[in-house]
């Protein structure tokens, strides 16, 4: 867990920013790959239900490093490493 002493940053920023997926670039993107209804999407990254997709997109739980796989496998690596690595995500 990252601890930082910084004005206007509170704990909970910071750890949210750190575990977030950039949600406008992997709905587009997966979109664009024909997955284009949450229930497509969640079938896609192996989840067994909505709301574990809800909860991940929306930045309540992260994705598990299969999860992540099982998107590259469908989007490439370059793009998920933009989803999911990125220091600034929407």
């Amino acid at each position: 867990m990252l601890t930082l002493e910084v004005s206007n940053t509170t704990h909970f920023d910071i750890e949210r920013r750190l575990h977030s997926m950039d949600k406008d670039l992997f709905e587009y993107e997966m979109k664009k790959a024909g997955y284009r209804t949450p229930e497509s999407r969640t079938e896609a990254m192996g989840l067994k239900s909505l709301s574990a997709y809800y909860r991940r997109i929306n930045g309540e739980c992260e994705c598990s490093q299969a999860e992540i796989r099982q998107v590259a496998d469908i989007l490439g690596w370059e793009i998920a490493r933009r989803i999911f690595f990125n220091e600034e995500v929407s």
